[in-house]
């Protein structure tokens, strides 16, 4: 890794989804990365991932202070989190390309629950900190589109301890990806000076 970071870095950006379960319920989560890019074979950078699948928990509130009883509202559960990310191209061809993604991350969850039509409110807050890491694969059909894959897994290594859900789970991603800056360049060729 060492020879390709001493190398000048590149911009870049990316959109990312990880389809997973939490507590046998299929969800999905959507991100956006970006850092730096060495070379094509260490990027670094920041990314940003939130629950995109509405997961609906029965929330119990109470004992009423002036009733004693219990009620029961529909929730939502919500999760988000921001990471601090590496990974590693171990293997690269002209069409095929192999890497090891890493990150660390902070975020929150809670449910959130409806009083009123209009009126939402956020409960069983707090914070979580983790680790995601995983295998991704990449085929290039040219040089601005192609097919992804991956597999990982997100552990959570400290947790809301109010929420019962469990959210360290294993997650894998099948994405079409489109390269940005290779297709503006395909679109846009640089004109010869001379």
């Amino acid at each position: 890794m060492n020879k390709y970071i001493a190398e000048k870095p590149k911009f870049m950006f990316s959109f990312d989804g990880q389809n997973t379960y939490v507590e046998g319920k299929e969800a999905r989560f959507f991100g956006l990365k970006t850092g730096i890019d060495f070379k094509g074979r260490v990027h670094a950078g920041v990314g940003l991932y939130g629950l995109r699948t509405y997961l609906d928990r029965s929330i119990i509130l109470g004992p009423d202070s002036i009733t004693g009883k219990y009620d029961t509202l529909p929730g939502t559960l919500k999760f988000s989190y921001i990471t601090s990310f590496i990974e590693y191209v171990f293997f690269q061809t002209k069409h095929w390309e192999f890497k090891v993604p890493f990150a660390f991350g902070l975020g929150e969850s809670s449910y959130t629950y409806t009083f009123t039509p209009n009126v939402a409110s956020d409960f069983k807050k707090g914070g979580v900190f983790l680790m995601v890491s995983g295998l991704g694969a990449e085929y290039k059909f040219n040089s601005w589109i192609g097919l992804g894959a991956g597999i990982g897994y997100r552990q959570i290594l400290i947790r809301n301890r109010l929420m019962k859900d469990r959210l360290s789970t294993p997650y894998y991603s099948l994405a079409v990806k489109l390269y940005f800056g290779k297709l503006y360049r395909y679109v846009f060729p640089k004109k010869d000076k001379r």
